[in-house]
């Protein structure tokens, strides 16, 4: 009987799959990374652009959202509390 506490091994074409989304993750990533220093004409680190974003602040200060749809974000609030944070991305 096969025992659910087995890996399977991964094929070849699993770890072809594996290399080509990681590939893909890196390059989408990247255009991402392009088209925000592009669009709020502002240096982003190219360290984590998951770290520099999650809490909604660079986006707003730098107006992408008004960029975007103009007169969005009224103002912007920099206190380091959850609810502000979220109160700034549903604005």
């Amino acid at each position: 009987m096969y025992s659910q506490n087995m890996k399977r091994t991964k094929s070849g074409a699993d770890m072809l799959f594996d290399k080509m989304r990681h590939e893909q993750q890196k390059t989408d990533q990247l255009a991402a990374h392009h088209f925000l220093e592009a669009t709020l004409e502002h240096k982003i680190s190219n360290e984590n652009l998951h770290s520099e974003l999650k809490d909604g602040v660079l986006l707003c200060n730098t107006s992408l959202v008004n960029k975007l749809r103009p007169g969005t974000i009224k103002q912007v609030g920099n206190k380091d509390l959850p609810f502000v944070k979220v109160n700034q991305k549903m604005a």
